[in-house]
Formats: C-alpha cells, structure tokens, sequence
C-alpha cells in the first residue's frame, strides 16, 4: 500500500519532464537546428539558429512568464483555453516577423517552409481552440516526427515514440482530455504531411 503513493508520484514527476521538455518550442527549435546543420553551411547555420532562438524561443518564453508572475496565466504551459489564445496570437507575430525576415534574406527554401509550416499548424490550432483545446505539444511532436521522414528516418520513428509519451504525459498531468490529444495528432499529421510535400523536392531523398 506504501508503494502506491510512491509510483503515482514518480509517474506524475515523469510526466512532468516529458511535458517540459517536449514543449513545442522546444522540438521545432530541434527541427531547425538539426536541419540547419544537415544541410546548410556552418556559418549560415548558426545564423539562423540564432535566428530562432532570440526571435522566437526566448522572445516567447518572455512571455509567457511575464503573464503568469502577472496572474495573467495560471501556468506555465498555458492550460486554460481562453488564456492560450493571447499565446497563440503573440506566437503567430513571432513567426510573421521570422518568415518576413527569411524571404528578406532570400535563406533556404526549406526552412522557409518549415517556418511557414510551424505558421500554419499554429493558426490551425488557434482555429480549433475557439471550441476545442486541443494539445499543442501533441501536434507539435507528431508535426515534427512527420517532418523528420525526409530527413532521417531513425529520429522520425524515434519522434512518433516519443509523441506518444507526451500525449500520455498531457493526460496524466490532466492538461488534456484523449479527444484533445487526438485533435491535436491529428493537426501534426496534415501539417507535417503538407510540410513533407512542400519541403521534400529542395533537400533530395
């Protein structure tokens, strides 16, 4: 009887980890950073990772802890679906000033399309959370398995894995109900497919 209190603890303080760590921004920086390297030159790499990072990532993570020391937000992942939608809208002028910024310097058409792809599959999500608030981690990771396909097969499969952990994970932590998760899989798997479509012809394979 001991043990139990024990094991819910440890898998909730699992779930916890596997929550934070798969937070979207989190795995699309991934996807950038591991497709920059991949294909393009080291210097114009890091450029763009940095890019990203200071444009997107940080700028966002701001954010959000700014509105919850506010009260504004009630956590760090933004679980309240009326709350997220500020979320959404500061993350989708991130991302225009991103894509403008990357047809402004003429970079690679590849990540222009996935920074357009990442766009799309927030705006898709923004859409569904007028009635449904459907997990944007979920979508994120399935997305980003999707987009691994064309580029290494291993980490893609590696991905789907591990998106599932983290639906479960926003299961168990109760950010989610299945019908979430499953809206928001659904979402990564258009998006990721339109993505592969898009993106395929520019790096082989």
């Amino acid at each position: 009887m001991e043990m139990e209190p024990v094991k819910k603890s440890f898998k909730r303080s699992f779930a916890s980890f596997v929550s934070n760590f798969g937070n979207p921004f989190n795995l699309l920086f991934l996807l950038t950073v591991y497709s920059c390297f991949q294909f393009l030159p080291f210097s114009q790499a890091i450029k763009i990772s940095l890019l990203i990072l200071f444009l997107a990532l940080v700028p966002t993570g701001l954010f959000i802890v700014f509105n919850v020391k506010r009260g504004v937000y009630s956590n760090y992942d933004v679980s309240n679906q009326k709350q997220r939608r500020s979320l959404y809208v500061f993350s989708l002028c991130i991302i225009i000033l991103i894509l403008t910024g990357l047809f402004y310097f003429k970079e690679p058409a590849f990540i222009i399309g996935g920074t357009l792809a990442a766009f799309l599959l927030l705006l898709a999500s923004y859409l569904v959370n007028m009635k449904l608030k459907c997990s944007l981690h979920t979508s994120f990771a399935v997305f980003i398995a999707i987009s691994f396909i064309p580029l290494n097969i291993y980490w893609s499969l590696g991905l789907f894995f591990f998106a599932l952990i983290l639906g479960w994970s926003r299961l168990i932590l109760k950010r989610h109900t299945i019908q979430e998760v499953l809206v928001g899989g659904l979402l990564g798997t258009l998006v990721g497919i339109l993505f592969d479509v898009l993106i395929k012809p520019y790096i082989g394979g």
